[in-house]
């Protein structure tokens, strides 16, 4: 099933994501245009990112889970790919 996931994953938020300073603090697929996450303003706690795009997940066709484990996949998705930066960069 994580490989079917991850292609799933993949569809959702395209080839490769940008972050839209100027746009409330969004990181957009590209080329899907799909929101995936918000950098949540400071009063918000301490939380790096806010996993969106729910309007889109929950009518998502062929999951092969729960359009909520489907979040929470994108979710570790990104915080993977957070840390594989992060450790590339500190050691």
């Amino acid at each position: 099933m994580k490989t079917e996931l991850t292609k799933h994953i993949k569809s959702f938020i395209g080839d490769s994501v940008y972050y839209d300073p100027y746009g409330g603090g969004y990181i957009w697929g590209k080329p899907t245009n799909e929101m995936v996450a918000e950098i949540p303003e400071i009063e918000e706690g301490n939380a790096v990112v806010s996993i969106r795009g729910w309007g889109a997940i929950q009518n998502l066709k062929n999951l092969p889970c729960s359009p909520e484990e489907f979040q929470d996949a994108i979710g570790e998705f990104i915080t993977d790919a957070i840390n594989e930066k992060l450790n590339r960069i500190l050691n």
